[in-house]
Protein backbone atom coordinates (compact mmCIF):
# COMPACT_ATOMS: atom_id res chain seq x y z
CA UNK A 1 0.00 0.00 0.00
CA UNK A 2 1.10 3.32 -1.06
CA UNK A 3 -0.04 6.52 1.31
CA UNK A 4 1.28 10.09 -0.35
CA UNK A 5 0.19 13.08 1.73
CA UNK A 6 0.86 16.57 0.75
CA UNK A 7 -0.20 20.40 2.44
CA UNK A 8 0.83 23.75 3.20
CA UNK A 9 1.06 25.19 6.32
CA UNK A 10 0.21 29.29 6.32
CA UNK A 11 -1.38 29.06 2.63
CA UNK A 12 -1.58 33.07 2.47
CA UNK A 13 2.31 33.83 3.62
CA UNK A 14 0.88 35.76 6.27
CA UNK A 15 3.45 37.19 9.06
CA UNK A 16 2.86 38.70 12.64
CA UNK A 17 3.01 41.75 13.66
CA UNK A 18 6.64 43.00 14.23
CA UNK A 19 7.50 43.38 17.86
CA UNK A 20 8.23 46.63 18.39
CA UNK A 21 10.08 46.99 21.85
CA UNK A 22 12.82 44.88 24.01
CA UNK A 23 9.67 44.22 26.68
CA UNK A 24 7.33 43.52 24.08
CA UNK A 25 6.50 39.33 24.16
CA UNK A 26 10.18 39.01 26.21
CA UNK A 27 12.07 38.81 22.84
CA UNK A 28 15.19 40.49 23.72
CA UNK A 29 14.88 43.00 20.42
CA UNK A 30 16.63 39.55 18.79
CA UNK A 31 13.62 38.04 16.63
CA UNK A 32 11.23 40.74 14.49
CA UNK A 33 8.25 38.57 15.03
CA UNK A 34 6.93 36.46 18.04
CA UNK A 35 7.23 33.01 18.40
CA UNK A 36 3.96 32.68 19.99
CA UNK A 37 2.12 33.91 16.98
CA UNK A 38 -0.34 31.55 15.84
CA UNK A 39 0.41 31.78 12.67
CA UNK A 40 4.21 31.33 12.60
CA UNK A 41 7.18 33.41 11.55
CA UNK A 42 8.63 31.51 8.90
CA UNK A 43 5.88 32.48 5.64
CA UNK A 44 4.54 29.83 3.69
CA UNK A 45 5.64 26.37 4.04
CA UNK A 46 4.95 23.35 1.85
CA UNK A 47 5.58 19.57 3.11
CA UNK A 48 5.19 16.00 1.07
CA UNK A 49 4.98 12.35 2.83
CA UNK A 50 5.46 9.02 1.25
CA UNK A 51 4.81 5.89 2.83
CA UNK A 52 4.99 2.44 1.62
CA UNK A 53 3.79 -0.71 3.59
CA UNK A 54 3.42 -4.41 2.36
Amino acid sequence: MLDLSVGVDNATDRYPDQVTSVSNLNNNGINPYSGWAPNGFNGRYYYAKAGFTW
